[in-house]
């Protein structure tokens, strides 16, 4: 995918940081911080970085929170 996700190696070592693989609706690169006691999305990437579309983004947060078909 082209990402900088070495970049969050000492954050991910330390269990602040989470990357995970989004296959669907998109293929996409997922981003959670630990950050004030929550779990927040930091970033939602396509390849090389790019922004997904506004649609594709809204997918992924509906199925985070459980609204998936």
């Amino acid at each position: 995918m082209g990402h900088c996700v070495a970049s969050y190696y000492s954050d991910i070592l330390s269990g602040r940081y989470f990357v995970y693989r989004v296959t669907s609706p998109i293929r996409a690169t997922l981003g959670l911080r630990f950050e004030s006691g929550t779990w927040q999305v930091d970033q939602i990437k396509g390849e090389g970085n790019r922004q997904i579309s506004t649609i594709a983004e809204e997918e992924v947060w509906l199925r985070l929170n459980g609204a998936a078909p």
